[in-house]
């Protein structure tokens, strides 16, 4: 940048003639002299968050470079043109100058136009030419280390008293949603970025990188969370290869444990963007208050935290003892949600005792679940108030005709949840519970079954009416996660889960078939899109892996 420097005390010695010649001589040719400009200083507004979600706060400082347009001149008469420091008072993003010194006005009578570049967060070392020193080492306030740039405010006049800046993110974001799978509290887990370079400079004058650290340094990631679910962040530099993708590790709070992950799908961290992976650990955080609940092969886990959660309900439910030799025997359990008023997963034993034909489909729609309070449950003595939604049984009928009781459970209103109808609950769904019944009683003692439902994001749910107006969540995904045991043994045969999204799909037989075929997946797999942890008695490795051709698949 090209420096300008005014001896201003020259002017203060003058007398009063002596300006007026030389006002007088300006009057015999075309020379202007511009001073400083008396009109309002100007200010700066923009509507870009400063941390991707979250508002400017009150004291948040931008720095700003005024220019002549096109070039990276200082303009004549214009004082703190370089890195004039800009505040804001409140979350609205409306900047004006820090102190008196800072503030920058369009010259007198200029008709010019003039470049604004801009960048957070203010740093009084950023050097004239417009070089931001960048170091990320610190993750412990991410709003401090943030950085924006803008550089759109070109070729403004005098007019314009208040540019408006769009400032755009320089730095890479990594986000880990990390899961704890076996219940332990993980909120002192420290996370950390591996082997990259935390200090770079960054220029104004055209929005790059330059003078990249060479030394590999360890990043503590930002975390936010508590229970079994935890949030951590970091804000990178950019870097056009990560060789062999990117490494972190994670500990406890003590260190005595830890875990190192490499995310082999990240191989370059762009500038703006923002990398997100889901991360589930085991064995690695702090012991959580013991969840006592009875549970069985079928049950996923249960954490204290959802035990003790006011909208969540364990629910299990028994046949009597007459129904079976040796006492009360297991229907089937579930976690429900008392406001979205649907189970998030029903869990069973599925053999040929729970399938005989005693019994017939009883249809007892007008039915509450005895162990929830009614007031929680959708009235379903008739179908929804939307016509293409079906009421989709969890634990099929089908699946439960050994008594009238069995059977009728079933239709208790927590077992139910919205389903698209004809071409999906009547059709592929019908299917898959068909084959299920049929993997569970050719040759096979019991096979466990989960079956549940799922949101995509929890913040955007849609719901339908029951009859009564309640509103109950319309699930975007139902599921079946399914765990077959070698006969008379805990050694795992196989295993397979099946997700659908809750739409319509093909209704002819080909099409159904290939549908549940491409529904397939592992069981792990399916623990990550859920959140929930299926069998936690069986190993990971028996989790990640399914073979389709061990399932014969037709339809019903």
């Amino acid at each position: 940048m090209t420096k300008r420097h005014y001896a201003s005390g020259v002017f203060k010695n003058f007398c009063l003639c002596s300006a007026l010649a030389i006002a007088m001589a300006s009057c015999s040719n075309d020379e202007q002299i511009y001073g400083e400009s008396s009109d309002a200083a100007i200010t700066f507004t923009t509507s870009t968050t400063r941390v991707a979600g979250s508002e400017w706060e009150a004291g948040d400082a931008i720095g700003v470079f005024m220019t002549n347009s096109g070039e990276w001149t200082t303009p004549a008469g214009v004082q703190a043109a370089a890195n004039a420091r800009y505040s804001t008072a409140t979350a609205a993003g409306v900047f004006t100058a820090a102190t008196t010194s800072d503030i920058l006005k369009y010259p007198n009578g200029s008709a010019a136009a003039y470049d604004f570049t801009a960048y957070y967060p203010y740093a009084s070392t950023t050097t004239a030419d417009g070089v931001v020193n960048v170091n990320v080492s610190d993750q412990s306030k991410p709003a401090a280390i943030d950085l924006l740039y803008s550089d759109n405010a070109k070729a403004q006049t005098s007019n314009v008293k208040s540019p408006a800046l769009q400032f755009t993110h320089k730095l890479a974001k990594v986000v880990l949603n990390i899961t704890s799978k076996d219940g332990k509290d993980i909120s002192s887990l420290k996370a950390m970025i591996l082997g990259q370079p935390a200090t770079a400079d960054f220029n104004l004058k055209d929005g790059s990188f330059g003078n990249v650290s060479t030394t590999a340094t360890d990043i503590p990631m930002y975390t936010t969370g508590s229970g079994t679910t935890l949030t951590a962040t970091a804000f990178l530099i950019p870097q056009t290869a990560v060789s062999g993708g990117l490494k972190v590790s994670l500990a406890s709070a003590d260190g005595s444990k830890q875990k190192e992950i490499t995310l082999t799908e990240v191989s370059k961290l762009e500038s703006g963007n923002t990398v997100t992976a889901p991360i589930t650990v085991s064995n690695i955080g702090g012991e959580e208050p013991t969840a006592k609940y009875e549970h069985y092969s079928e049950t996923p886990l249960l954490t204290y935290a959802q035990l003790n959660n006011q909208n969540l309900q364990y629910v299990r439910h028994y046949l009597s003892a007459t129904t079976r030799a040796g006492g009360n025997i297991r229907n089937y359990s579930m976690l429900y949600d008392k406001q979205l008023k649907v189970a998030y997963w029903v869990a069973y034993p599925l053999c040929s005792y729970y399938t005989q034909k005693n019994t017939s489909r009883t249809d007892d729609w007008g039915i509450y679940d005895p162990d929830v309070d009614k007031q929680y449950q959708a009235n379903l003595s008739k179908s929804y108030q939307a016509d293409d939604y079906d009421r989709g049984h969890q634990i099929p009928s089908a699946d439960r005709l050994v008594s009238d009781e069995a059977n009728s459970q079933t239709f208790y209103p927590t077992n139910v949840a919205p389903q698209k109808g004809k071409a999906f609950n009547q059709k592929v769904w019908a299917s898959l519970e068909g084959n299920v019944r049929n993997w569970a009683t050719n040759g096979n003692d019991t096979l466990f079954v989960v079956t549940g439902v799922g949101f995509y994001d929890k913040n955007n749910i849609s719901y339908v009416r029951d009859i009564d107006g309640k509103q109950i969540a319309k699930p975007d995904y139902f599921y079946k996660a399914l765990l077959d045991y070698k006969s008379g043994s805990t050694e795992v045969e196989k295993m397979i889960a099946f997700k659908f999204d809750n739409k319509d799909y093909a209704t002819d037989k080909n099409g159904q078939i290939a549908a549940i075929k491409a529904a397939a997946l592992s069981v792990a797999e399916l623990e990550k899109i859920t959140g929930f942890t299926f069998f936690p008695g069986v190993s990971e490795a028996d989790k990640q892996t399914f073979d389709i051709s061990k399932w014969y698949v037709t339809t019903y």
